[in-house]
Formats: C-alpha cells, sequence, structure tokens
C-alpha cells in the first residue's frame, strides 16, 4: 500500500460493533503502539464517531511522539478508515489480530445482525419512523457473518 492511501473496511452491523471493541483491546495489549480515542456527539448527544490516533510506545509504556496511523470509527455507517504515513503497519501487525477476535466470534454475528434487523422491524411497527422499512433491507442485506468489504483507495468523507 503507498503511503498516503486510506484503507476503507466496512463491516455489518453487529460485526462493526465487535471490531470497534477488539480493535480497542487490541491497541491498548500492544507493547508498540500508544492509541489516543477521541469522540464525537452530535447535537443530542449520541456518539457518532471515534478517531484513534496510534502513535509508537515508548519502553516506558508512555505515547511516544510519532503518529503512526489514524484510525476512524464512524458508527452510523459501520465503517473504518484507516490512514496516515503508515497504513502498512495497520496491516503488518493489527489487522490480522482483528480478523482473529472476529473468526472467533463469528459464529454469533448472524444471531446479533438478526436481533438488530428485528428491532427495527418492531419500531416501524408501531410507526415510529417511516424510513426504517429501507434501514431493515439494509440490515438483512448485510447479514452475512463477517461481511467486511475493503476498499485500497483514496476514501470519501463520510
Amino acid at each position: 500500500m503507498k503511503p498516503g492511501n486510506n484503507l476503507v473496511l466496512e463491516f455489518s452491523t453487529a460485526a462493526y460493533e465487535l471490531a470497534r471493541l477488539s480493535l480497542s483491546k487490541i491497541i491498548d495489549n500492544s507493547t508498540q503502539y500508544f492509541g489516543l480515542i477521541r469522540h464525537s456527539e452530535e447535537n443530542l448527544g449520541a456518539n457518532v464517531d471515534s478517531c484513534i490516533k496510534v502513535f509508537n510506545r515508548k519502553n516506558d509504556n508512555t505515547q511516544g511522539k510519532t503518529l503512526k496511523f489514524v484510525i476512524n470509527l464512524y458508527h452510523t455507517s459501520s465503517r473504518m478508515v484507516i490512514n496516515g504515513s503508515r497504513v502498512d503497519l495497520y496491516l503488518a501487525e493489527i489487522h490480522d489480530k482483528l480478523c482473529d477476535e472476529l473468526a472467533i466470534n463469528g459464529h454469533m454475528l448472524s444471531v446479533l445482525n438478526g436481533n438488530i434487523a428485528s428491532t427495527i422491524s418492531t419500531s416501524n411497527s408501531v410507526g415510529t419512523d417511516q424510513n426504517l422499512p429501507a434501514a431493515t433491507k439494509t440490515c438483512r442485506d448485510n447479514i452475512a457473518d463477517l461481511a467486511i468489504e475493503f476498499r485500497d483507495d483514496e476514501s470519501k468523507r463520510f
């Protein structure tokens, strides 16, 4: 991967939530990397995205000065965008661990996606929002376990 390129990962809803939790754990347990997490909220207080800036970790377990890459987590679209000068380090040292975590717990992703789709359908049946049928269809279309797509091009801002 060339420096400056973005890596875009698209997940099913359940796979995204599991990946988001696993990613934090992987970085926290790393002896090489130190992650700083920032969350963004909309006006009503909903957490809509997070940003993890990944630096080198010093020998004394503190944050180093070198920013390696940034992981942007978009909670409303279940996407992760990894960018920065060393995206290759993410691919070489973190991505396989993340995929392993998803594979270990992958058997439950279909059930979780089904529960999410059911919740959306139930909300729609009481007439709370007329746009939910499209969301329900999208959710059902994403039920495949470990539904991850890679885009190795310059990503668009979400």
